[in-house]
Formats: structure tokens, C-alpha cells, sequence
């Protein structure tokens, strides 16, 4: 195969001789079969129209995109959604991807339920091909690169994490990233590769993950070392990443309003060291079932998703072989994976680990919680060395060189470790372990059999590799599918079972404890509570009834089975006395600072309070009534016989603009969290539009970098098409 690349390039890259790679074509049907089999089956739901609904999935991302869809269909804003928190900046949270083009496309142009499924499903068979791309550009035969898409594809990581779609949207980007960064090597041809990495990295920003875009940007550095490509290509990299940024500015301006409006910068419950890994979960290498929940936490919840650490019985295998094999083309790959791996643990322990304290001095990491998810390293890095074992292997002519005793080491000692672990078990407490024997013994049943596959490969029988990636695909479906679908997938409508209210979602609203789902609002409830990764910040406190009156919650609805400690949702629904609605009118005005003492004191119908001094005119209240109703766009018709103060139970934020007769008016924070204005005598027309300045300044902003990228992309066509035509005369 011809290539031209940079002196120095070639040292990262070597050229690996062509040789007979015994076995690749069946190798290489059995991957296809084997990947194809994992897609239709998580893709299983999408053929009776169900979709899948586990934590994050049914609590916030449909939820997030039920509104979404609604609003692309009706032509509405969707930056600000009025169904949670009493209204809420969606678009700055993040969650949802709205400007990203793929994202409009799927909720423009299909059904929802399609919409969710595909956009779900899409992760996967992108972190496959970006997977095989990149080990292709290594040298790998097409059955290791192949093998190593499978496993990054449906990883531990990737499959366990399914619930956090964005996040894995935005981790699926990185081998892309990676490849693309290897093509700028080469000389003179460094535009175009610098071009894909530019857009990539939009992609990511606007699909607004920052903590998985942090590590993809810590991992993309790493690379342009262990590239040594010099300083043009550096340089061309740093460039191609500040502009992708810039492009994504309409939602990282966004992102950053709501980050300094929301309660993660002073919860306690949002403390970076939350979800640290404890070093227990270390026996998940080879003992994946051993534990209850797969997983150890002694503090906090059992959550698999963020503590599995388990990868595979072939892949630690084959990666683990790479330290005892001699000398190779791609060993220096192989290892660089392995330190990948050992620094994701370090990191991934948190505050249980050494590099915590390091890691919190570093700008902006602190606001991310869950060190746990540094486990992302620890799957790509072992992954990598992986496939380049199981490459050697293929090849002839480096399987020669590492048929050796040592061969042996790691797969024995990996085997060994398994049956250890099942038989120290016995001794710990039963609440940690599983209560199947089955589960207790998988690390032996499941690394016995990949030891016994790598020593036969070795042992000149190549089938056996072939038989140790079915193996492999096999593990990795049973654990990472059998967690997808440990909750049955459902229809949309089946999110709101058990709350069926007589409601007015123009006037009033329901408030759920505990606050964990945002579902009721896809039944078209609108929500006084909710969940999100950056909740805005609250004054007024919800566990009162003068509180819930001023936020115009008419029930509230308790899931006594969750407060109670888990299970299926049982709703208790209550009355909420005398609440108030969305808009009013009050002629009484009080200034304080503590609200939740001077609620109980004074009837909220009559009276408001302001965090500064107002001149109203006493007397009988007017009326108020919404004529329109739409996300950020709101008009309230007023009567009212005096100088009143019209009380708008919306979210108050700074990015709305109150107008009346073209006249802007000054908008009052009123309660503490909504917001407010003052009307004179008569009949007037109040018209509340949400316009937030990082939304406008992050629009300029990503138009003008798109614009400039892509006539510096046209620039480069025209000036290469003139070079050819000269060349040609």
C-alpha cells in the first residue's frame, strides 16, 4: 500500500509487511455477523414502536425531545421550556442537541418515537466504523481493526452508559477525531483532514456534553504527542479545534448562562469527588457478576452505569499479551494504550485516588462530578492494545516472533486471578455479593475459555482467533444488553401511567416529589419541578403550600414507591387549596428577603413580594388573562383599575423582554423566581419574549465562523483545481 508521509511520521506509523493474515476472511464474516446480530437486537424495541425508557432515558432526554419535536412541528421557540421548573432555559442545559443539524433533521422530518430510537441507535455504528478506520490507519489486518470496532462500539462503557445518550454521542466522535488528526501528517495535505477535525469538534459542541468533550480534547492532546508531528501540524490541529468551538458557540454561550443560573454551582449534592470509583471495583476486570449491581459502592447509590468496570474477558486478554510479546510494528501502540488505561483508573478513583486534588486545580474541571467516568480512557486504551495483539496474532510473521513461554503469562494469569476471585467470595459479606452462584463463577467460566482461545492462536491453530472474537462479541452482548433491557422498553404514552388530572396547563401546574422524572410533561402537564444536569437555582421553597400556591401548582403529586425506597411508581396525588394562577394582577407590594417566613404571614392573592421597592396604587386588583401561550413567547391581555403589578409565574431569567404598544418595560423579579411588570390603568396587551444574549451573541458568532471555514474550504478547492489545470497544460 502507497503512502506519503513525514520522516518523523513514519516513526509513529511503521510500515508493516504485507503478509498472509491467516484465517482474515472468516474472521472478518464473523465479525460483520457478529455486529450486525448486536445492532438488531438493541434495535429490537424500535420494530414494535417502543422505545427505550430506562432512568435518564424516559426521565429527561424524551421528555427534552417529546418537547422538541412538538415545537420544530408547530414552528415554535424551543430554547425555553415552559413545562419545567416553571419555565426553563433547555436549549443552555444541553441535553438535547438542538442546533445540531443531524438533531433538527431527525425531529424535523420523523416521528418521535423514530426520531428517539435512531438518534439512540446512531452512536453505535459510528464508534465502529470511526474504531475500524483508525486501527486500519495503524496497519491493523481488517479483521483486528474490525474486531476492535466491535469492541469499542459495544463496550462496557458505551452500552452501560446508553441512558446518557449525549454522552455517548459525544464520546463516538473521538476515533474519528483521532483518525482525522493522524491523516494531517501527512504533507501538504493537511487542510482537509484539518477541515474534518473542525467539524467533529462542532459536533461535539453542539451535541453539549462538556464533561465527555473535556476528555475527548485531553485524549486528542495526548495523541498529537504521541504523534510527534511537529509544530505545523500542532498548530494546524489547535486551529481546526478553536474554530469548531467557535462554530459550536450557539451552544456553548448558552451553556454557560445557564451553568451561572443554576444550583450546580453551590449543591452540595453536585460535588466534583461524587461517583468516585472505589478501588473494589477493580475485581470487576475479572469478575464481572460478582458483586450485587455488578458494582461496590459503599457510599452513595449502586450505580452501574457509572462504576462498571469491566471490559471484556478476550480484550483484557489480548491487551494484557502485548507486555510479554517481543518486539512488534505497532507494540509502541499497544502500550500507549495500556497507559491510557492505567491513567483512566487513576483518574477514574477520584478522591479514593492520587490525582484528584491535581485534577481539581485545572480550570473548570471542578464543575464536573463522577470521576468514575474517566473509565472511558480505560476502555479505549485496553481496546487498542487488544487489536493489536489479536493483529500479531493473524500475521505469520509476527505470531513467529512471540510463540515464546511468556505468551502464556497473561492469559494464565488472567485465568488464575478468575478462579481466585470466585473462590475468595466465600468469604466476603453476602449483601456484597451476588446471590447467583452462576454470577460468582463467571470470572472463571468467562477468562478460562479466552486464556485457552489466546494460548491455541499462539499454538499456530488460527481458528481460534476466530473463535475468540465470536467469544468476545458474545461477553460484551451479554453484559452490556443484558443491562439495556434489565427495564422493558414501552410507548411514549406509557411514561405518564397513573396521573390522569384535570389540569389547565395555560393557568396551572403539578409538582412532583421526588423530583426525578420530567415525564408527566409528555403527557402535556406543565411542571413546577423536574430534573436536568444544570436545575436553576430556587428561592422559593417548594415543600410549602403557600409556596406551591405562588407557583400556580394546582397538585402535587408524590411517587410514594420511590420516596419509600424504590419499585414501580405509585402515585399519590393531592389538591393543592386555593392556588394561584400563571398571570394575575396584585395592587399590594412588599419588599423582604425572607421569603419563606413572610409567605405564611400574608395572603399571596392580595399581596407580592419584590426584592425592591415598587410604586403601585392601592385598591381592587385587575385581571389578567393569557391570550397566547407559547414557548418564550407569551401575551397577557390586562384590565386593570390602577397603577397594578402584573405577577407572571414564569421563570424569571434575564434573556426575557417585556414589551407593551412597542414600549419596553422594565421586568420585576418577583418571589424570589418569577418575574413581573408594572401596568397602567386600562386595558393593555403585556407581551413576555425570551431573547437571551448568549443565544444572539453565540448565533453571530458560530454563523461567522462557518462562514469564514467555509470560504477558506472553497479558497483551497479553487487553488488546488489551478494547480492541476496548470499541471495538465
Amino acid at each position: 500500500r502507497e503512502t506519503t508521509m513525514a520522516s518523523d511520521q513514519e516513526q509513529c506509523s511503521p510500515q508493516v509487511p504485507h503478509s498472509r493474515v491467516a484465517g482474515e476472511a472468516v474472521a472478518i464474516a464473523a465479525s460483520t455477523v457478529c455486529a450486525l446480530v448486536l445492532l438488531a437486537v438493541l434495535a429490537a424495541p424500535a420494530f414494535t414502536g417502543k422505545v427505550y425508557t430506562y432512568d435518564d432515558l424516559g426521565n429527561l432526554h424524551l421528555p427534552q425531545r417529546h418537547f422538541y419535536a412538538d415545537c420544530l412541528e408547530e414552528g415554535y421557540r424551543f430554547e425555553w421550556h415552559p413545562g419545567l421548573y416553571c419555565g426553563f432555559y433547555v436549549h443552555g442545559e444541553g441535553q438535547a442537541g438542538m442546533y445540531h443539524p443531524l438533531r433538527f433533521l431527525i425531529y424535523r422530518v420523523l416521528p418521535l418515537e423514530t426520531g428517539f430510537t435512531l438518534e439512540l441507535l446512531l452512536s453505535y455504528p459510528i464508534a465502529l466504523t470511526g474504531m475500524y478506520l483508525l486501527l486500519k490507519w495503524w496497519r491493523l489486518c481488517r479483521a483486528a481493526a474490525l474486531f476492535g470496532g466491535i469492541a469499542f462500539a459495544f463496550s462496557p462503557y458505551l452500552m452501560l452508559h446508553f441512558m446518557h445518550m449525549q454522552m455517548v454521542a459525544v464520546a463516538v466522535h473521538l476515533p474519528w477525531l483521532l483518525y482525522f488528526q493522524s491523516l494531517m501528517g501527512r504533507p501538504g495535505r493537511r487542510l482537509w483532514p484539518a477541515f474534518a477535525v473542525m467539524m467533529l469538534t462542532a459536533s461535539q459542541v453542539l451535541l453539549g456534553h462538556p464533561q465527555l468533550l473535556a476528555m475527548s480534547i485531553f485524549i486528542e492532546g495526548l495523541y498529537a504527542l504521541f504523534l510527534k508531528g511537529g509544530l505545523p501540524q500542532l498548530a494546524t490541529l489547535a486551529g481546526a479545534k478553536i474554530i469548531g468551538a467557535l462554530i459550536g458557540a450557539v451552544q456553548i454561550l448558552p451553556t454557560f448562562d445557564a451553568l451561572l443560573d443554576s444550583g450546580r454551582l453551590d449543591a452540595v449534592s453536585y460535588a466534583p469527588g461524587m461517583y468516585s470509583l472505589e478501588k473494589a471495583n477493580l475485581l470487576q476486570l475479572v469478575a464481572p457478576y460478582l458483586f450485587e449491581g455488578r458494582v461496590v459502592a459503599t457510599i452513595g447509590e449502586l450505580n452501574t452505569q457509572e462504576y462498571g468496570s469491566y471490559v471484556g474477558a478476550g480484550v483484557l486478554v489480548l491487551a494484557l499479551t502485548c507486555l510479554v510479546a517481543r518486539r512488534g510494528p505497532q507494540r509502541r501502540l499497544a502500550l500507549a494504550g495500556l497507559a491510557l488505561a492505567g491513567l483512566g483508573f487513576l483518574l477514574a478513583f477520584g478522591e479514593h485516588g492520587p490525582l484528584f486534588a491535581l485534577l481539581q486545580k485545572v480550570p473548570l474541571m471542578s464543575l464536573f462530578r463522577a470521576p468514575a467516568r474517566f473509565l472511558f480512557f480505560v476502555n479505549v486504551g485496553l481496546i487498542v492494545a487488544a487489536s493489536v495483539t489479536l493483529d500479531a496474532l493473524m500475521r505469520p510473521s509476527t505470531r513467529a516472533r512471540m510463540l515464546s513461554w511468556r505468551l502464556l503469562l497473561p492469559a494464565c494469569a488472567a485465568a488464575v486471578a478468575a478462579v481466585l476471585i470466585a473462590l475468595v467470595s466465600w468469604g466476603l459479606p453476602d449483601e456484597m455479593l451476588s446471590g447467583s452462584l452462576l454470577a460468582r463463577l463467571a470470572g472463571p467460566v468467562l477468562f478460562v475459555p479466552a486464556a485457552a482461545l489466546l494460548v491455541a492462536a499462539g499454538r499456530r491453530w488460527p481458528q481460534a482467533l476466530v473463535v475468540l472474537i465470536v467469544f468476545t462479541a458474545g461477553d460484551l452482548a451479554v453484559y452490556g444488553l443484558s443491562f439495556v433491557r434489565s427495564e422493558p422498553a414501552q410507548h411514549i404514552e406509557e411514561l405518564a401511567d397513573g396521573i390522569d388530572l384535570d389540569v389547565d396547563p395555560v393557568r396551572y401546574r403539578l409538582h412532583v416529589v421526588p423530583s426525578y422524572t420530567n415525564a408527566p410533561a409528555v403527557a402535556g402537564y406543565r411542571l413546577s419541578s423536574g430534573v436536568s444536569s444544570l436545575p436553576p437555582r430556587t428561592r422559593l421553597d417548594r415543600n410549602t403550600i403557600a409556596a406551591l400556591r405562588v407557583s400556580a401548582v394546582m397538585y402535587l403529586v408524590a411517587d410514594t414507591e420511590r420516596i419509600d425506597g424504590g419499585g414501580e411508581p405509585r402515585w399519590d396525588v393531592r389538591r393543592v387549596p386555593a392556588p394561584l394562577p400563571r398571570a394575575r394582577l396584585v395592587s399590594q407590594v412588599i419588599t423582604t428577603d425572607d421569603l419563606s417566613t413572610a409567605l405564611e404571614d400574608i395572603d399571596p392573592q392580595l399581596v407580592a413580594f419584590t426584592d425592591e421597592p415598587v410604586s403601585i396604587a392601592p385598591g381592587e386588583p385587575g385581571l389578567a388573562r393569557i391570550v397566547k401561550d407559547e414557548p418564550g413567547d407569551v401575551k397577557i391581555a390586562t384590565a386593570a383599575p390602577s397603577r397594578q403589578l402584573l405577577v407572571f409565574a414564569e421563570r424569571f431569567h434575564k434573556g426575557w423582554r417585556a414589551s407593551t404598544d412597542g414600549q419596553d418595560l422594565e421586568i420585576i423579579r418577583v418571589y424570589g423566581d418569577f418575574m413581573g411588570c408594572l401596568v397602567e390603568p386600562g386595558e393593555q396587551l403585556i407581551h413576555f419574549e425570551f431573547h437571551p444574549e448568549s443565544l444572539r451573541i453565540g448565533k453571530g458568532v458560530s454563523v461567522a465562523a462557518l462562514a469564514a471555514a467555509m470560504l477558506a474550504a472553497v479558497a483551497h478547492l479553487l487553488r488546488t483545481c489551478g494547480k492541476i489545470e496548470n499541471a495538465r497544460k
